[in-house]
């Protein structure tokens, strides 16, 4: 279970990675957006999945704390790249599509792996509240 979810979290990388084989002048970019978002998303995923069950009522500061990390991550490691390297106009926005993209399709598989239907109100103490 847990390695699917994994898998889940991963399958956007590698869809990006393939996609950006299609432009040779988009493969470092793609690569990139890929190695800002994924490590953190799969952090993301073994985070909130320990909080769960060591600490249920802490889930929502942990999705927020990794939420907080992923952005700066991909904002600041997109910064560094951006303004790092020389680069023609259009590539740096080509390199800004490509974090963007790779960060809301991770975000989207973290979402669906971490909100399944029956996980809401999991872990919780007592009884209706």
């Amino acid at each position: 279970m847990i390695g699917r979810d994994y898998g889940w979290v991963t399958l956007p990388s590698l869809l990006i990675l393939a996609a950006s084989w299609f432009g040779p002048d988009q493969i470092a970019n793609g690569c990139i957006a890929v190695l800002l978002v994924w490590p953190v998303g799969l952090f993301s995923v073994w985070w909130v999945r320990r909080l769960m069950a060591r600490h249920p009522r802490r889930v929502a500061v942990g999705w927020g704390a990794v939420s907080l990390l992923r952005m700066t991550v991909a904002l600041g490691g997109g910064c560094a790249f951006f303004f790092g390297q020389d680069r023609e106009p259009a590539d740096g926005v080509a390199l800004w599509v490509w974090i963007i993209v790779a960060y809301l399709s991770t975000l989207a598989a973290e979402v669906f792996v971490l909100a399944k239907p029956g996980w809401v109100g999991r872990g919780t103490v007592g009884g209706k509240g």
